[in-house]
Parts: structure tokens; C-alpha cells; sequence
């Protein structure tokens, strides 16, 4: 998967300036990853990984991995659509379409085929799961796919801003 966008949470054992930090972690990084913004939250701050809901996602179809636009609106239109899986030899079924926030099929430069996934974190989604639902495709063969991950966002914003470093 690849990943835009990407928020990372450092402690610090002293107080730096957050134009300090950027600095050194781009001095460091590999080429093509950028730190372009850090902020220092308050002390009573919960971590990021509370404060984040949802996740966007992109998978690139192919010719054998297709979804239309009539599969997302039938999808979109249930109210339940079950999983089943095995946790520690125990068969567990939740309902994957609550934590789907949002689908769009795109067509990119006139040529590839997208699906964009706004997922809540809250129903602990997969988006290999979410595709192998709307394909009919089994989940293990969906793994080639070009997977990319495009933003986390905060509830207050419901997807439309994206959080932290770019």
C-alpha cells in the first residue's frame, strides 16, 4: 500500500520547536518523503490514533477486479452487508457496510479506473474487504492491486480536510 498523507506521532523528552523537527526528520528521510507540517498539541492531548475516524483509500481496478457505479449505489443502499472471518479459530461475522463512509468510481486520465473508500475507523473496515464485496472478487486475489492510502481525517471534519503531514 502506499501511503499520501501519512500522520506519525513522536514523544519527545524535551521540548523542541516543531520547524527543529521537521528539519532534522527530512534530513533524514528518504527521497521522495517530505515532513511538511508538525504542531505541538497540548499536554491532555489524546493520541492520534484516538483523534483519527476515518481513512480514504484508492485501489486501481483492473480488467479481472471491475465495480460500477450501479454496484457502489446497490452496496451503498443496504443497511447490512455481513462478513465472515476466523479469529483464533472462532468464526466471527460483522457488518462491513457501517463503517463505509463514502465510494466513488473514477475514471483517471481518461484510461484507469479507480474506486475511492472513505472508511471509519470506528467499524475497524479493511478496505480489501470492501472491494472483494463490491467485486464479488475473493479478497487474496485483490493483495496485486495498486493500493494507495490518501488521508486520515478527524470527525469534526467528515473527510473533506486532511490532517497533519503531507
Amino acid at each position: 500500500m502506499e501511503g499520501f498523507n501519512e500522520v506519525i506521532e513522536i514523544h519527545l523528552t524535551e521540548l523542541v520547536e516543531t520547524d527543529e523537527i521537521i528539519v532534522s526528520l527530512n534530513d533524514v528521510l528518504p527521497v521522495g518523503m517530505k515532513i511538511e507540517g508538525a504542531f505541538l498539541p497540548p499536554e491532555d492531548s489524546p493520541s492520534l490514533g484516538k483523534l483519527i475516524r476515518e481513512v480514504e483509500y484508492r485501489v486501481y481496478l483492473s480488467d479481472s477486479v471491475r465495480v460500477t457505479n450501479w454496484d457502489i449505489e446497490e452496496f451503498m443502499a443496504k443497511t447490512e452487508v455481513p462478513l465472515e472471518y476466523v479469529r483464533k479459530g472462532e468464526i466471527k461475522i460483522i457488518n462491513i457496510r457501517r463503517g463505509v463512509e463514502q465510494l466513488e468510481y473514477t475514471v483517471l486520465d481518461g484510461e484507469r479506473e479507480s474506486l475511492n473508500m472513505l472508511l471509519s475507523l470506528d467499524e475497524n473496515n479493511r478496505p480489501y474487504d470492501v472491494l472483494a464485496a463490491l467485486s464479488g472478487v475473493e479478497r487474496e486475489y485483490l493483495v496485486g492491486l495498486r493500493w494507495q492510502r490518501l488521508g486520515f481525517y478527524l470527525p469534526a471534519y467528515k473527510g473533506r480536510k486532511r490532517l497533519l503531514i503531507k
